[in-house]
């Protein structure tokens, strides 16, 4: 009976789903362009990140502004860095 009892219990925990944490940051990468001359941008740069509820319209749920460094118009950098990211933005 222990045995049975044992199994069972060993079947519920395999079966239950696994809960994903939700990453307090993520990649973003961008390749950034002056609008005016269609140069590259380079150099040190304050940007403002937003994430919105909708494609337009939406209301913002989370926000952060940094100082990040842009190498031939590319950009490589983590959201959430000095905001993190948790379940309710996602």
């Amino acid at each position: 009976m222990k045995r049975l009892a044992l199994a069972a219990l060993a079947a519920l925990f395999a079966s239950t789903p696994a809960i994903a944490e939700v990453p307090s940051t993520v990649s973003f990468s961008a390749r950034l362009l002056d609008e005016d001359t269609g140069k590259a941008v380079d150099g040190s740069h304050r940007i403002a990140f937003a994430l919105f509820t909708a494609e337009t319209g939406g209301t913002s749920v989370w926000d952060e502004g940094r100082d990040v460094m842009i190498d031939d118009g590319v950009l490589f950098t983590a959201l959430g860095e000095n905001r993190a990211l948790d379940a309710t933005v996602f």
